[in-house]
């Protein structure tokens, strides 16, 4: 059985584009903070958030 794991650090700015280009594309408010790990973490895309520091030693 194969699987992966979505790991993301703390605090981490996480989206394909920034703020500004979604809402002038479409036409859109974007909230605040929801490029942030901890909110996306709360809507199901990580598995776990992992301080940068307790992954440098995971090979």
């Amino acid at each position: 059985m194969l699987g992966d794991i979505i790991i993301a650090e703390p605090n981490a700015y996480i989206a394909f584009a920034g703020k500004r280009v979604i809402e002038q594309t479409l036409k859109k408010t974007v909230p605040e903070g929801s490029q942030v790990a901890e909110y996306l973490f709360n809507k199901g895309l990580f598995d776990p958030i992992v301080p940068r520091n307790l992954l440098k030693g995971v090979p």
